[in-house]
């Protein structure tokens, strides 16, 4: 295996023979390139914010498989995401979790990281009843929230 061109990024052939070398100039020491590519050959790939039900599903995972098992948790419960990015995001999850409890409440943004299973509390409207109480007239009626 090769190096990569240091002109294209590409593997196979050098800065010698690239054929994307007609496409540059050295003016005053510098490349300048005449091509209106702007990438050079090169992707960039930007990350994907990590939504609430990963971070809960990352949870659950921790919950049964334990720490260090980042190859089944992404198997059983996101296959979204690499063992490395589920590594990473924990990571950064537990060493959120160390720091002082006052520096989360102080921050003005809320994050996925802030989520805990014993907080999670899913209370879908089909689980909800509206109930009149007994004994008041219609009037002065008053109302009770029942959750299933």
């Amino acid at each position: 295996m090769g190096r990569n061109c240091t002109l294209c990024g590409r593997n196979g052939h050098n800065y010698r023979t690239c054929s994307e070398k007609s496409k540059t100039i050295k003016l005053f020491g510098v490349k300048i390139s005449t091509s209106t590519k702007k990438d050079n050959g090169r992707k960039i790939k930007k990350g994907i914010a990590w939504t609430e039900d990963e971070q809960r599903l990352l949870l659950k995972g921790l919950e049964i498989h334990g720490k260090g098992k980042w190859a089944k948790i992404g198997k059983d419960l996101l296959p979204s995401r690499t063992p490395t990015q589920i590594a990473s995001h924990a990571q950064k999850y537990f060493m959120r979790l160390e720091s002082a409890s006052n520096d989360r409440k102080s921050r003005k943004k809320p994050s996925v990281f802030d989520l805990h299973l014993e907080q999670e509390t899913i209370v879908s409207e089909h689980d909800i009843k509206i109930v009149p109480l007994e004994n008041q007239d219609q009037e002065t009626a008053n109302s009770q929230v029942v959750c299933n």
